[in-house]
């Protein structure tokens, strides 16, 4: 099983591969801040694309982090365009190659490393570290890595998850998780 998770960011989108559970491959993008932005965007997707074609990979699923709604700021309107012209690309993939994908939302991936949809970048890398003891020193890296672990959990390729783990891909699938069971007061 192949699956991709990407973390973009105009500054240094994180490209994880994993087959079988292990990386294959991990790569950063260069930032190139001289460059406009349209030609910063092109070579990103040129790089992901080129991690999707990749002989050696050919994925099963795509997982890419989803846009931060809640994000105020100076380029916010730079990185929805980064996002938007990922997602053209990953379009063209599922159309042409019928590579699937999904979108999961930053709370929901946070939620599903670290039980908090609020944890910071460093709780993130020290629960991937704890879980799968995988050590990055790049956020980037992190945040694709957990993305494609998600991918994993998604396929059913990973059965080891913890409840809360399993409502977030229940929440991605549009599943509901199964209610609780309550005990009936006897009167």
């Amino acid at each position: 099983m192949n699956i991709i998770g990407i973390d973009p960011s105009l500054t240094a989108t994180g490209i994880i591969a994993l087959q079988d559970g292990i990386i294959d491959l991990a790569q950063t993008t260069k930032n190139r801040p001289e460059l406009d932005l349209h030609d910063r965007v092109r070579l990103i997707f040129e790089q992901i694309n080129k991690v999707i074609q990749h002989p050696s990979i050919t994925p099963d699923l795509i997982v890419i982090e989803g846009l931060s709604l809640h994000s105020t700021g100076q380029g916010l309107d730079k990185t929805f365009y980064l996002g938007h012209r990922i997602r053209e690309e990953l379009k063209r993939f599922k159309d042409s190659d019928h590579i699937p994908w999904i979108e999961v939302p930053p709370k929901q991936l946070k939620l599903f490393i670290c039980n908090n949809g609020n944890a910071p970048k460093e709780l993130m890398l020290k629960e991937v570290y704890k879980r799968w003891g995988v050590d990055f020193t790049s956020n980037d890296l992190a945040d694709a890595y957990s993305l494609a672990r998600v991918g994993m959990a998604y396929l059913g390729e990973d059965s080891d998850l913890y409840a809360y783990q399993k409502a977030v891909i229940a929440s991605l699938k549009s599943e509901k998780p199964a209610k609780k069971t309550r005990k009936k007061v006897k009167e």
